[in-house]
């Protein structure tokens, strides 16, 4: 994080809440790595035929140690986008504030159309506005 954002968190105002949110992968396919086995044969590991993920993104606040976390099918737009409308469902007491900011990174769903519409929508119809900012 660059010297200036911390600052800003530092002094960020009573009415301000800053959020850090991203997301991760993690594939339910066994991998192996380096195993001893007897020469010649191959190691097997007895699963499925299916390829599974699980896709989890994660919101904390830094100030409290708060922290929600959500499972989706897919990290895309349209999870991304639940995860933050439930957010701001969920009236949870930082939701309260007038300004929540959400410091994400560079994935592509982050900067999409939907995401950006959503944005100018909600910060047009309500109290909470809601700031999306990219660190890469």
């Amino acid at each position: 994080m660059q010297r200036n954002n911390l600052k800003k968190l530092n002094s960020s105002e009573n009415n301000e809440v800053i959020l850090f949110a991203d997301e991760t992968g993690i594939s339910l396919n066994p991998i192996l790595g380096l195993v001893w086995s007897l020469k010649g044969h191959q190691p097997e590991v007895p699963t499925r035929s299916e390829r599974q993920r699980v896709h989890l993104t994660g919101f904390v606040d830094p100030k409290t140690g708060d922290y929600l976390f959500y499972r989706s099918e897919k990290g895309n737009t349209k999870s991304f986008l639940n995860q933050i409308r439930s957010l701001d469902q969920m009236k949870l007491h930082y939701l309260k504030e007038e300004k929540v900011t959400i410091y994400v990174d560079n994935a592509r769903w982050h900067h999409a159309k939907a995401i950006r519409d959503w944005e100018i929508k909600n910060i047009l119809s309500k109290s909470i506005t809601f700031h999306l900012i990219y660190q890469s």
